[in-house]
């Protein structure tokens, strides 16, 4: 069975009963983790939260409300967050919500190995699979897909996504809201800028500027500012 942990900076916190969720994000991957927490049994899910579309044409998802961030200001701050955006583009998105008093759950897999030194930020997710080495540091809403594989003394800015099959080399630095494709490859001690884009099966051998997309093996810079502000 697919199952998450809960965890908090401290280590891992069991949930005595069902915790009512939203997650954040109704597109491809919000029912991907409406099912993940389904299979738990620890959460209770009261609907998606969006943060486009004003004109709301879609008011339901597979029988579960959709609600702007406009519209939460009626309902409990005893409703958790949970990403379901693999955007790194989510960060306006959460702080409006942190804004209103909500809190976000940090999810990682149970299939995920952590070293008992690794730090894990608030509303992370983490899906299977994924090894985290010694004194990995991971900020605040990163997102991390499957088979993720963490050197030691990695750290990991606020917003970052690291999709499937990633690897990242001990002692690299992946900036706030960079994102790295499926299959990359960070070497040990590079830096992936903020913003950065490192697109699907590069292999980073330098330093990536920040905002900047790069590509190939090694990788080399294709765009500079393209990433998000």
């Amino acid at each position: 069975m697919f199952e998450f942990q809960r965890v908090c900076a401290k280590g891992e916190e069991r949930i005595p009963s069902p915790l009512p969720v939203l997650v954040l994000g109704a597109g491809g991957l919000g029912p991907v983790v409406r099912e993940r927490l389904r299979e738990t049994g620890r959460y209770r899910l009261m609907g998606y939260v969006q943060s486009v579309d004003p004109a709301k044409t879609v008011a339901f998802l597979d029988g579960d409300p959709i609600y702007y961030i406009d519209e939460l200001e009626g309902l409990s701050r005893d409703h958790r967050i949970v990403l379901g955006i693999g955007s790194p583009r989510r960060k306006q998105a959460v702080e409006a919500i942190k804004g209103l008093g909500f809190e976000f759950e940090t999810l990682v897999h149970s299939t995920t190995i952590l070293d008992s030194t690794v730090r894990v930020g608030a509303g992370c997710i983490c899906f299977p699979g994924s090894i985290f080495s010694s004194f990995v540091r991971l900020g605040d809403s990163v997102m991390t897909a499957s088979s993720v594989n963490l050197g030691h003394n990695v750290a990991v800015g606020d917003y970052a996504t690291l999709t499937q099959n990633v690897g990242v080399g001990g002692g690299a630095v992946i900036g706030a809201q960079a994102f790295v494709g499926m299959g990359a490859v960070i070497l040990d001690h590079r830096t992936v800028g903020e913003g950065a884009i490192v697109g699907a099966g590069a292999v980073v051998t330098r330093d990536v500027p920040p905002r900047a997309m790069v590509l190939g093996v090694p990788a080399r810079v294709v765009k500079e500012d393209a990433g998000p502000h």
